[in-house]
């Protein structure tokens, strides 16, 4: 057990290793990038809707309204102190991805009218995306349930 432990302990370890670290060049100019892109923007937009559907399950549960405001307050303060972190993150992720001309090209891009358009549309193509992804969800949940009651009574499994 110890061994197979080791082996898949050995494997993760080469597969992070041989992806490469990000150089410090690159990551300064990935961080550049997650700056520009305005992923801080699309981040912030979603915190507060993620932090809705953690919660959302408390409320159903019938948690004090007081109590869910104050979590709700907390967990959005807390995540938002932390997304210079979380930028640092996706910027290592990118330098890994990306050499530093790349980098420099989706900048450039970043930088133009579409780009700076596409930036400034991002919030509202999230949040119209979510919404339209969870009517989507809805209806495929009712084909899902339709679909199930029908094979369940084909193989006299339901009444």
């Amino acid at each position: 057990m110890l061994k197979r432990h080791a082996a898949v302990a050995g494997f993760v370890l080469a597969v992070l290793f041989t992806s490469g670290p990000a150089s410090a060049g690159s990551y300064e100019k990935a961080r550049e990038m997650v700056e520009v892109a305005g992923v801080r923007e699309s981040i912030e937009l979603v915190i507060p809707m993620a932090v809705d559907e953690a919660l959302s399950g408390l409320a159903a549960q019938g948690a004090n309204e007081q109590s869910l405001a104050l979590l709700r307050e907390v967990f959005i303060d807390e995540i938002t102190d932390a997304i210079p972190e979380y930028l640092d993150l996706v910027a290592s992720v990118y330098a890994r991805h990306f050499s530093d001309s790349e980098l420099t090209e989706i900048i450039v891009f970043y930088e133009t009218p579409v780009g700076r358009k596409m930036v400034a549309k991002t919030p509202n193509i999230i949040s119209e995306s979510e919404q339209a992804a969870a009517g989507w969800m809805l209806t495929v949940l009712s084909r899902i349930g339709e679909n199930l009651e029908e094979k369940l009574r084909e193989r006299g499994l339901a009444a």
